[in-house]
């Protein structure tokens, strides 16, 4: 499980900005390797070839803590399966309570996994499950005893899996976990300095995104610059 807890700003820049990084990456290498015969740009194919299945079922994300986060996650996912790899056929077959229910099913078992398969034609079946914790406040003296910092924070993490439709059998998986700032505050012995608050949709968009780019890793190329012998 790959764990982002405890990354700075910075870091959860890095990771929602990484989906341009291949491409300038390449870019750079490219324009370097030009200057040296003596490297070349490899490009690495991702780990995990969605052209293997001509249709994938996707069914909507399950959340735990915030509901609102359903579609959200389903969606951010989706897109970066299909920025990772061009013409991959999603189809999103509608909430796991409704899918379960139209092969007369409970759980995702393996059973339910080749009946939804089945039922709609697909080769693979995607599913996922966002979890975020309640807030928690976190409070901190300054050395001066003249100041008070305290902000909030909550623990989300991410994971999902593709299972082969003729067997159920697990394909892939992966997830990802980690700690965002919510709400912040600071106060001196002249009143509240600075106070930072998240409105209910922008306070998650980063964390999920942050936590999609994560998870999704397998499904991107990669590129390498290798020496090579004149």
């Amino acid at each position: 499980m790959k764990n982002t807890a405890g990354q700075s700003p910075y870091r959860t820049a890095a990771l929602l900005g990484r989906r341009g990084l291949p491409l300038l990456l390449a870019s750079l290498l490219f324009f370097w390797g030009c200057g040296s015969s003596k490297t070349i740009v490899v490009t690495i194919p991702p780990k995990v070839d969605l052209q293997t299945y001509k249709v994938i079922g996707v069914i909507e994300f399950g959340a735990e803590g915030e509901d609102a986060l359903r579609q959200d996650a389903t969606q951010k996912f989706l897109q970066s399966l299909q920025a990772a790899q061009q013409g991959v056929l999603l189809l999103e077959l509608g909430s796991e309570k409704d899918v379960l229910r139209s092969v007369g099913a409970e759980t995702l078992d393996a059973p339910a996994i080749r009946a939804i398969a089945a039922k709609n034609g697909v080769d693979a079946v995607l599913t996922g499950l966002v979890k975020v914790s309640e807030a928690k406040p976190e409070l901190q003296l300054g050395r001066d005893f003249k100041s008070l910092s305290a902000k909030a924070s909550v623990d989300g993490g991410l994971s999902a899996k593709i299972r082969e439709s003729r067997s159920g059998a697990t394909l892939w998986t992966n997830s990802a976990s980690g700690k965002w700032s919510v709400a912040s505050l600071n106060i001196t012995d002249r009143g509240a300095s600075s106070f930072g608050l998240s409105d209910p949709k922008a306070k998650y968009d980063k964390m999920v995104t942050a936590l999609v780019n994560s998870v999704t890793e397998d499904f991107w190329p990669t590129y390498q610059r290798r020496r090579v012998d004149k």
